[in-house]
């Protein structure tokens, strides 16, 4: 009897609600090489997240502005608007690449947020994305298989 390795695809996103600006922060932690994959696959272009080059640098964080504003979106209050998203930027942690966003307007006082996650579903049919969410007096993590998109917390 041997032992097959089977590989694990999870991204893994953290929201915390910032109790003095009232702005939801958002950091996004993939695999480096399943986003680049992904981002390859989506826009039919090589994808070097690794790249030192600033005009590199700038094409792909317009790349991984465009892929993440639709394979990620935040809802929030009665009537569920979208909670638009802003780029603060990015990094790269060993194998892993960090996206930072930050929403434009407070999250509505009292709500909870809805979210709409994809994030490399067309790469990995068993991908798997890991979202918590923490506020005052709540922290929890909520987990999303592909195809499952939607969450409430």
């Amino acid at each position: 009897f041997q032992a097959r390795l089977h590989p694990f695809y999870v991204g893994h996103t953290e929201m915390v609600l910032n109790s003095k600006t009232g702005l939801l922060e958002v950091s996004i932690r993939l695999f480096t090489n399943d986003l680049e994959k992904e981002l390859a696959k989506k826009y039919k272009r090589k994808i070097d997240l690794s790249s030192a080059d600033p005009k590199t640098v700038a094409a792909m964080d317009s790349l991984l502005v465009a892929y993440q504003s639709a394979a990620f979106q935040v809802f929030a209050g009665k009537a569920g608007k979208r909670l638009g998203l802003q780029f603060v930027g990015r990094e790269r942690i060993e194998e892993n690449t960090f996206c930072y966003w930050e929403t434009e307007a407070k999250m509505p006082v009292g709500t909870r947020p809805k979210v709409l996650c994809s994030l490399l579903y067309t790469t990995h049919l068993k991908q798997i994305n890991l979202v918590r969410y923490k506020a005052k007096g709540l922290d929890k993590t909520l987990q999303l298989s592909n195809p499952d998109t939607e969450l409430s917390f």
